[in-house]
């Protein structure tokens, strides 16, 4: 199920997302099951939230696709975030990179537990797989995009493959920012904050005014 743009959701929709955010959010506190999506079973998710299994099943077919859900409302979120990463005018500065990646950050800190949950899409079968990745492509394209406009403009270097580089950044933050980031302290937080924008920097932007 690739990331759509909403128009006018309905009622069901609406509803189904706000059983979304609960599951989410049942998972923000530093609860070890967050940490562990392949060992959940379906009525534990449910029981966290205080979602009951009849209702559940008007909204969802099964624990499947749930997480692809799950990973659509995540990942979602982050091309939200990005869109500020996008529109930085010129010239960009390094601290504008770091706002962009603490946008980022917060994006995956306000669904902590589903970003664990949604990871686990990889594992649990054919279909939650082609879920996950068809969203994971949705975000790369969104980047690829941004990346793109940034060439046009002259605030990120030219001789960057946008696909490439969006491929790269996409599954670097999904990864990085789960692993790296969700158990951090302040003082570790700033660290991999740093040395994510000083990537991001010497990556996309260091010698865009040269290249003008």
């Amino acid at each position: 199920m690739a990331i759509r743009t909403p128009t006018e959701p309905s009622a069901r929709a609406r509803r189904r997302h706000r059983m979304l955010l609960d599951i989410s959010r049942s998972f923000e506190d530093d609860d070890p099951r967050a940490r562990r999506p392949g060992e959940l079973h379906l009525d534990e998710l449910l029981e966290a939230a205080g979602i009951a299994r009849s209702t559940f099943y008007v909204y969802f077919e099964d624990r499947a696709d749930l997480l692809s859900a799950l990973s659509e409302l995540v990942l979602g979120e982050l091309i939200e975030a990005a869109r500020f990463w996008w529109a930085l005018p010129d010239p960009v500065t390094r601290d504008d990179v770091r706002e962009a990646m603490e946008r980022i950050a917060d994006a995956y800190r306000t669904h902590r537990g589903a970003v664990e949950l949604a990871a686990g899409t990889a594992v649990e079968s054919t279909r939650a797989r082609d879920g996950f990745r068809a969203n994971v492509g949705a975000v790369i394209a969104s980047f690829a995009a941004g990346i793109d406009e940034g060439r046009r403009r002259g605030t990120i270097v030219d001789d960057v493959d946008p696909t490439a580089a969006a491929t790269w950044l996409v599954w670097m933050l999904e990864r990085g920012l789960a692993r790296l980031l969700m158990p951090a302290d302040a003082e570790e937080t700033d660290r991999v904050l740093r040395s994510l924008t000083d990537l991001v920097w010497n990556i996309l932007y260091r010698d865009a005014g040269s290249a003008r």
